[in-house]
């Protein structure tokens, strides 16, 4: 054949089901590798490979091999080739050209040959026609004749025109038809026909599909005690209901009237209940009134209708709550209503009783402790004087020293205690660290020097005279000097340069008012999702810019959802977890000594729809169950402590390093007593929680 055309060879070969037949191709002893032209077929006996666009080298011996269990067999043949350049030079002469004639006619005949009968099929239509979803369906047969090449075949579907796609392929070659369907579905069982066509006739056959679904779901319990008593609690609740439907016929009736309550103080609450029947009316229709108008529940009136039990409470009541409260009850068969009279008596314009029991008994403490120390400074009427006087130290250079002396009187309100170095007033600092408390007073220097040498003297005044403890120091310096190179005072020079420059454009860049170059944009989010605003903003570099937000004018309280950003002239606001009261218009107000910028967008959040009642984490579910019964059951246990407080360990002295972290630990009796208060003192005093003081109570 000649250059750039399509080589196709083709066998048929059985055993046709052997799962075990293997086939190859070789290529003079070779074998062929597949690629985009080289393309091989092996399906139900039929064998075929076929080489694109042939050149030069393609030409040689193929051979195709069949091995299975019981044997081997092999089948050959050439495929040679002539250049574009051969093929027109055999044109050009009178006997290629009757060569082409006689060929021509001859192909016409065979043409004539092969069209002279219509389409039949020599095999039926036949393959898989049970599947299971999922699996392969197979179809194929022959048909005759073998090389029309004007025969047309065609697949239809239930009447449909079938065409191929990734799960459907169909195939027609040298007499062989096959459909292949992967991975069936329900929606492909049905009539599958075959339409072979060419210019003397037209021949059908058709098949049809079942495919099977998977098994449904499988609604056996695992648990059939569980289903037992859960039948029981339907049959409990189908009889209730009817019971109810039964007893929910008449007019209503206030088997419990509402009660009239004793008069309150302005602030306390109200409680209002009685008991209406029928219970379980669906009709029923529970109406409170103040004065004869609706009465309007809000955050302070909250309103109960259960089972019969209907209440009012009134929480924080005002002159304006008093009046009369009727609650009317009102069905299909008839109506019913009760009265109650509220009277709140005014408190004065002055509040002269305490809001905070625990804080007031804290005031009176720190008062009684007062006048014990007035006490104690009117008994001292004497002249400070050293018990214990300071020693004189020697130490090397770099080291800590510690000077200390005992001062009396002790609670002395006027005693004043200063520290002078070589006659001439000591000043605190980093190193140098005084320390007065009680009848201790001490000086601490830290890493000392050569020149920190000298007499340290400590002065007492009081109003009744004067003392005087001194001490001298001697600091021995170290021989090696440590001197800085050249290179790093250079670079200490350039980085307070640098210093510098940036404090006169800090200057500089604080002559503008607020402007935000951009602002933030309004945003759309679902309920728990995050929200992100941000915007521009100059001057960049002014200290005294203040950055505020705001919630539909109100500040916002910035917690762990809320964070605010501000650097370098870039403004944020970050919400986590949005919730629905979130939506709003947000506002960022920015604010110097030369004026304000204002800039606002939206947040629109979408709640969620439905709420999810069922738990997610049954295992969680039971541990919490456990612990809100053990809660219940401690809940009735602590009624019942008849048992001071008793401490079953003491605490133990500790001795730490300075900046090292102290803890204070013992065990106290009785455990889960609700009324038991635990309360830290130092000194006497009580210890005032901080950032560095933090306290514990639990078991």
């Amino acid at each position: 054949m000649q250059e750039n055309q399509s080589a196709h060879l083709a066998a048929r070969l059985i055993p046709v089901g052997d799962p075990s037949l293997k086939v190859e191709w070789m290529k003079d002893g070779k074998a062929v590798e597949a690629s985009s032209r080289t393309t091989s077929f092996f399906n139900f006996g039929y064998v075929a490979l076929t080489v694109k666009q042939v050149a030069h080298h393609d030409q040689g011996t193929y051979s195709c091999i069949a091995t299975n269990a019981c044997g081997r067999t092999e089948t050959k043949a050439q495929l040679r080739m002539i250049s574009k350049a051969d093929a027109e030079f055999q044109s050009k002469s009178w006997e290629s050209i009757q060569k082409m004639e006689t060929k021509k006619v001859e192909s016409s005949m065979e043409f004539h040959q092969e069209v002279t009968s219509s389409p039949k099929f020599v095999s039926a239509l036949k393959g898989t026609s049970v599947v299971v979803e999922g699996q392969k369906a197979h179809f194929e047969c022959r048909v005759e004749p073998q090389n029309d090449p004007k025969m047309q075949i065609q697949w239809y579907f239930n009447g449909q025109v079938l065409s191929a796609s990734s799960r459907i392929q169909t195939f027609h070659d040298f007499g062989y038809v096959a459909i292949d369907i992967n991975e069936a579905r329900q929606e492909d069982s049905g009539t599958y026909t075959l339409v072979a066509t060419n210019i003397l006739g037209t021949e059908k056959a058709e098949v049809k599909l079942n495919v099977n679904a998977h098994a449904q779901v499988d609604f056996s319990t695992l648990h059939s005690t569980a289903v037992q008593q859960t039948a029981k609690f339907e049959t409990k609740q189908e009889v209730r209901q009817e019971f109810e439907e039964v007893a929910a016929h008449g007019p209503p009736v206030f088997k419990t009237t509402l009660v009239s309550p004793e008069p309150v103080t302005d602030g306390k609450n109200i409680h209002l209940e009685g008991r209406l029947e029928p219970i379980g009316d669906p009709s029923m229709k529970v109406e409170w009134f103040f004065n004869g108008r609706p009465l309007t529940i809000g955050s302070r009136f909250k309103t109960y209708n259960d089972f019969g039990f209907i209440a009012l409470d009134i929480l924080g009541v005002t002159t304006l709550d008093q009046g009369q409260y009727t609650c009317r009850a009102s069905n299909k068969l008839g109506e019913a209503s009760t009265q109650a009279n509220v009277q709140v008596l005014a408190k004065s314009s002055v509040i002269t009783e305490t809001e905070h029991e625990s804080a007031m008994q804290q005031i009176s403490y720190l008062e009684k402790e007062k006048v014990k120390l007035v006490s104690e400074e009117e008994a001292v009427k004497a002249a400070p004087s050293f018990t214990k006087a300071l020693k004189n130290i020697e130490a090397p250079e770099g080291q800590n020293i510690h000077m200390e002396a005992r001062l009396s009187p002790t609670g002395d309100s006027t005693m004043r205690v200063e520290w002078t170095f070589n006659g001439k007033p000591l000043k605190s600092g980093h190193r140098f660290r005084p320390a007065y408390d009680f009848d201790y007073v001490a000086l601490d220097v830290l890493s000392v020097y050569p020149e920190d040498s000298g007499v340290y003297t400590c002065h007492a005044r009081n109003a009744y005279g004067e003392a005087v403890s001194s001490a001298t120091i001697k600091i021995i310096g170290q021989a090696q000097v440590v001197s800085e190179s050249r290179t790093e005072m250079s670079q200490f020079a350039y980085l307070e340069k640098k210093t510098s420059g940036r404090a006169e454009f800090q200057e500089e860049t604080t002559t503008q008012a607020p402007v935000f170059t951009s602002s933030p944009k309004s945003s759309e989010v679902k309920e728990g999702q995050k929200a992100h605003f941000e915007a521009r903003i100059i001057p960049v570099s002014d200290p005294t810019l203040k950055v505020e937000w705001m919630l539909n004018g109100q500040p916002i309280k910035l917690g762990s959802r809320f964070r605010e950003g501000h650097d370098f002239g870039f403004v944020s606001l970050d919400i986590s977890h949005v919730l629905p009261e979130d939506a709003g218009q947000y506002t960022c107000r920015a604010t110097n000594n030369l004026g304000q910028a204002v800039c606002s967008c939206n947040l629109t959040v979408k709640a969620n729809q439905t709420i999810v009642k069922e738990t997610i984490h049954e295992s969680a579910l039971q541990q919490i169950n456990y612990l809100e019964s053990q809660r219940s059951t401690q809940t009735q246990e602590e009624g019942l402590t008849t048992q001071a407080p008793v401490f079953t360990a003491n605490m133990r002295d500790v001795q730490v390093a300075e900046g090292v972290p102290a803890h204070f630990e013992a065990k106290l009796v009785p455990i889960g007593d609700p009324k038991l208060k635990v309360e830290w003192l130092k000194d006497g005093h009580p210890i005032e929680a901080s950032n560095r003081m933090s306290t514990l109570h639990d078991f």
